[in-house]
């Protein structure tokens, strides 16, 4: 082999390790676009369920379902309504059944009242956003033919796929059905609800019960 030969491969072979340091070279300064910092001062916009625990000694407002604990229903024929938030005798919150026959004022967080069991012929205190639940399941409401409606609707979390009362003000016993834009309270038994409709137990306003819906 010539001289003039060895020279061409020794300057083949510095050209082809130059090109190999400089693509080395370019991959070590890739630009990183950095993420933009979240501003604490502006609310979150994302799509989602209201997932946010109430404080426990106070009423909370309508959510979406709770994920972690699926609702059960609370059926106590020998009591009246479950009713949360009451003022127990050492200044906490209380929970607990009514007397049968007796109805729950809960009232909104805002007003700073504590729930109370009335007496049937008694109100409750005027706030804008009192919530009267006057029946829990069918034997709260006291005469033959009368049903306990939920007044308000039934949504489906589709995160979790269990149910909770949407815009409730309460429940109340009727005269063989149920009003527009109301739900009947099902005790978790199917055959409470009207053709086409299914029973499932619900949470809203901390208060577990059954209703019907075709959801």
């Amino acid at each position: 082999m010539t001289k003039k030969t060895f020279a061409w491969i020794f300057a083949g072979g510095s050209l082809m390790t130059s090109a190999a340091l400089a693509l080395v070279a370019c991959s070590d300064a890739t630009t990183v676009t950095p993420v933009p910092s979240v501003d604490a001062s502006k609310p979150d916009t994302s799509i989602g369920t209201d997932s946010s625990t109430p404080d426990s000694s106070s009423p909370p407002q309508d959510a979406g379902a709770d994920c972690a604990k699926t609702p059960s229903f609370h059926a106590t024929p020998e009591a009246g309504p479950f009713c949360p938030f009451q003022k127990a005798a050492d200044g906490g919150a209380l929970f607990g059944d009514c007397n049968l026959g007796d109805h729950c004022c809960l009232y909104s967080q805002n007003s700073g009242l504590p729930s109370t069991c009335n007496a049937a012929a008694t109100g409750c205190t005027a706030d804008a956003g009192t919530s009267d639940f006057q029946c829990e399941e069918t034997s709260d409401c006291a005469g033959a033919g009368m049903v306990c409606c939920l007044i308000g609707t039934v949504a489906k979390d589709p995160a979790c796929g269990s149910y909770f009362g949407s815009k409730v003000n309460g429940t109340a016993c009727r005269q063989g059905s149920c009003g527009a834009g109301e739900a009947q309270v099902c005790d978790g038994a199917q055959a409470a609800c009207p053709a086409g409709q299914t029973c499932h137990p619900l949470k809203t306003k901390s208060i577990e019960l059954g209703a019907c819906t075709a959801l």
